[in-house]
């Protein structure tokens, strides 16, 4: 490769994506447009920080997808083969798509030769690993998230999750997560614990399967300073209860922290739903998003809460 032409993949995007282009759909003409120029000079100034957020809306076929999902992250990997990149997709279909022309791109002679550090250790069809520790996921979703809050709800399955919740109006604020594998006595006690410690207004137990007979006890024998626990009876399936509460978070009415030990594995399960491992986290979400949306608190406490990766703060609550 002519060095002009290697410095100018490395440092303008513009070319860089035509290339890419060419790799994936060799043979057919790229048309060059100043909507493309646009794109690439917007994730410019993400890749240097000045953008921290950019939403791109353009028609279909107008090269986004391959801009951003695979040239971008392809063209910044290649810069800083440790960064973990996360590109979410609305179908499962589009998203092994994209994975596929990335490889094809990170695979192509120019592309080794233009970044020779960046070289996959491990490939699943979902999550590829560079050998430098850096790491790009495909997965699937149909939403956004934002972020915090104080409400409990929680569900026995392979793992146990409190979730515990701040309402204010029509806003839901996650401000603790609690998630273990725990013997009944041990649950019970966490429960009556993050009920105590955040001074919750109402407890949310699932009245099916393990939860029944939590239930029961709890509101046989209520722990002092807990409230009654109240019973949720999950209906249909956990996929179709997420689906009935997703518009909550679109409608940007969802708020998690900026920081929190637990928030990376949560964010993970949700974008990963409902083709991930586990789903307890989530099902702890929606079943706390349905009963809420009919027990609106107007809460008048002034919250210092921001949207999720902007900076990091502490929450201020009484």
């Amino acid at each position: 490769m002519m060095p002009l032409v290697a410095a100018l993949l490395r440092t303008d995007l513009r070319f860089f994506v035509q290339r890419a282009f060419s790799t994936v759909f060799p043979g057919s003409e790229y048309l060059s447009n100043w909507h493309i120029d646009a794109i690439a000079h917007q994730l410019m100034r993400v890749h240097g920080g000045d953008c921290p957020r950019l939403l791109i809306n353009q028609p279909p076929r107008s090269l986004k997808s391959l801009s951003v999902s695979v040239a971008f992250v392809a063209w910044w990997l290649g810069h800083d083969p440790s960064r973990r990149v996360i590109v979410v997709s609305y179908a499962s279909e589009l998203s092994a798509e994209l994975h596929r022309q990335f490889r094809m791109v990170i695979e192509s002679p120019w592309y080794r030769e233009l970044f020779p550090a960046m070289r996959p250790a491990k490939d699943t069809g979902t999550e590829l690993v560079i050998t430098a520790g850096g790491s790009r996921y495909a997965t699937t979703v149909g939403g956004t998230l934002t972020g915090r809050g104080a409400m409990m709800t929680g569900k026995a399955n392979d793992y146990s999750v409190c979730t515990t919740w701040r309402m204010i109006k029509n806003d839901y604020y996650l401000v603790d997560l609690y998630r273990g594998r725990h013997q009944y006595p041990d649950l019970r006690r966490a429960v009556a614990a993050l009920a105590t410690t955040y001074k919750a207004d109402a407890v949310l137990i699932e009245d099916a399967g393990p939860g029944i007979a939590m239930l029961q006890d709890l509101q046989r024998d209520t722990p002092t300073g807990m409230p009654r626990p109240i019973g949720i009876k999950p209906e249909g399936s956990k996929a179709d209860r997420m689906a009935a509460q997703s518009f909550r978070i679109e409608a940007g009415q969802v708020h998690l922290p900026a920081n929190a030990p637990w928030l990376d594995e949560y964010l993970l399960e949700l974008l990963a739903f409902p083709f991930g491992k586990h789903d307890d986290q989530v099902d702890s979400t929606s079943q706390f998003l349905k009963w809420a949306s009919s027990h609106p608190l107007f809460d008048d406490i002034g919250l210092d809460i921001i949207s999720v990766g902007r900076e990091d703060y502490d929450y201020n609550f009484p």
